[in-house]
């Protein structure tokens, strides 16, 4: 297995690969279980594979807005360009909720990641980018109590000029 200082028992959330020898992985805040650590602020740490080993970046932890969020989905454009979705962490017996807590993203931008706020009222399921400037992502509308709108399309998004749009 894989240990991580500051994490007892990581969750790695997702990973992406932009060659065979160069890869990213991030973990989630907190495995299931260990959702509350006293005196911890939850946070991803985002890893790197270098063909050989896994390394986490320096600077590689991630501040989360708040402990309700994981992160669900990782996509690396290239070395210093990269996005990830947080989502409202699932715990036991729980669903997900949309709404009780903003959207946001991650952004790695030459290094650096920053959370990014989403639209209002729209989690994102994907992202796709096809340059540092320009990319597609998928969202799901969400119902006043906060689960997901199965009633209302699929969203579309566009970001153009540093931000998201809904396109259509």
């Amino acid at each position: 297995g894989y240990t991580l200082s500051g994490q007892d028992h990581p969750v790695f959330a997702d990973l992406s690969f932009t060659a065979p020898g160069d890869g990213w992985a991030v973990t989630a805040a907190f495995a299931l279980g260990n959702e509350s650590l006293p005196g911890r602020a939850p946070t991803s740490t985002v890893l790197h594979y270098d063909g050989t080993q896994w390394t986490p970046l320096p600077g590689g932890a991630i501040s989360l807005p708040s402990a309700a969020y994981s992160v669900a989905h990782l996509v690396m454009r290239t070395a210093h360009d990269g996005w990830g979705i947080l989502a409202p962490a699932v715990l036991p017996n729980q669903s997900r909720n949309y709404t009780k807590e903003p959207g946001y993203l991650l952004h790695d931008r030459n290094g650096t990641w920053q959370v990014v706020q989403t639209p209002p009222g729209i989690a994102f399921t994907t992202i796709a980018m096809h340059t540092a400037t320009d990319g597609w992502a998928l969202g799901i509308h969400a119902t006043p109590n906060g689960a997901a709108d199965v009633n209302q399309p699929i969203v579309l998004l566009q970001y153009q000029a540093g931000t998201w749009q809904i396109v259509g």
